[in-house]
């Protein structure tokens, strides 16, 4: 192939990619061997009904996608910040405490949460929130090594949080760096809330009162190109 950098794979990182080295001045061709782009974020209609194929929630919080993404140009919708946990006696929720005080009685009434368990969260998640730098530069350890830690033990662990953590990070061990962990649930604490620094339209950031400021050019003077070469199966 003819092109500087060849970028395989055409999900969201791999189209991020492309297109940033494209603003760089390189020529890109970036190879999928499905049959569109998108990755494990698209939606297939099978029989009349819409299947997702992979994990789709979008995190407004992240760095990376307030930094990139066209968050208002999506026009999101929020989901509730809570969980639903089948036990032997069915469903029972855990919600958030703040964003719906009005779930706290169903709550506490799930049998999930307990003193212990809370406060042992708030040790793990805490320094995460109030001093995420610090986080950053601390020591490191694995996640379940982490937990251990701070004793959190329980349903609220085996079957909240493991079960959750291991649908986002895609492994069940507890393998995966405690630090990351912590900020990553820092971000989902975050979601959904509403900032003055949103990114618009347009490459802009609006600020509070609806006044504009520019981020001046979206991309560097100098372009390159990128071709998207979808092979299907």
């Amino acid at each position: 192939m003819d092109c500087d950098v060849v970028v395989v794979g055409a999900g969201l990182a791999g189209l991020r990619c492309a297109r940033r080295l494209a603003e760089g001045g390189r020529s890109v061709v970036l190879v999928e061997a499905e049959d569109a782009v998108g990755g494990r974020q698209r939606t297939e209609e099978v029989d009349g009904f819409l299947l997702d194929r992979g994990f789709q929630v979008l995190n407004p919080a992240y760095p990376a996608v307030r930094r990139w993404v066209d968050l208002q140009a999506l026009d999101l919708r929020t989901f509730g910040a809570g969980v639903l946990v089948r036990r032997a006696g069915g469903l029972v929720e855990v919600a958030h405490p703040l964003r719906h005080p009005s779930g706290a009685w169903a709550t506490l009434r799930s049998g999930l949460i307990g003193p212990r368990a809370v406060l042992a969260l708030a040790r793990w998640a805490g320094p995460a929130v109030a001093a995420p730098r610090r986080v950053v530069r601390g020591p490191d350890r694995p996640r379940r090594d982490g937990l251990d830690r701070v004793g959190l033990r329980g349903p609220l662990r085996t079957e909240v949080l493991e079960p959750f953590l291991a649908g986002v990070l895609a492994e069940e061990g507890g393998e995966t760096s405690d630090a990351f962990t912590r900020l990553l649930v820092r971000m989902f604490g975050r979601a959904g809330r509403r900032r003055a620094g949103e990114r618009s339209r347009g490459g802009r950031r609006r600020r509070a009162g609806g006044s504009e400021q520019s981020r001046g050019p979206a991309h560097p003077a100098h372009q390159g190109t990128a071709d998207v070469v979808v092979r299907g199966r």
